[in-house]
């Protein structure tokens, strides 16, 4: 059975895939130290959803890879207002998470205006309320 810390860093793994240097998918999942980060730092910024455990860990562990982390206890309107819509105006900038479906949804809805959407979702099991680990990219870099 996997650890906490493993199950972490697979999850951000998985969040960030769509970004990282090619690799084997399975290999991923045994060696949980296999975390590629070619190209990680094309994320603008990655959300931690800090009223829980397992996304406050998913913050620290996207700041060891050297991402800039937004830590939000539910609510994406600071992150919004004084951020991330003011990034979009200029530019279409990538973002990855692990929140709660609620700030989640304003996310992807606010994406949809600015060429964004969600290319990567996995749940978080073993949590009351659901976590969602995703990205947001510009609909070009979809695969």
């Amino acid at each position: 059975m996997p650890s906490r810390r493993e199950f972490l860093q697979v999850g951000f793994a998985a969040s960030v895939f769509p970004f990282a240097t090619p690799v084997d998918v399975p290999s991923l999942m045994v060696e949980r130290k296999d975390i590629a980060t070619g190209n990680l730092r094309s994320l603008y910024r990655v959300v931690a959803d800090v009223r829980f455990a397992d996304g406050a860990a998913f913050g620290l562990e996207a700041e060891r890879h050297g991402l800039h982390v937004v830590r939000i206890n539910g609510d994406i309107t600071d992150f919004w207002v004084n951020d991330l819509s003011l990034r979009w105006r200029e530019e279409a900038a990538s973002i990855a998470g692990m929140t709660a479906h609620g700030p989640l949804f304003c996310l992807e809805r606010f994406a949809w205006d600015h060429g964004l959407r969600v290319v990567a979702r996995a749940e978080v099991p073993g949590v009351d309320e659901p976590l969602v680990s995703w990205v947001i990219a510009p609909r070009s870099e979809h695969r």
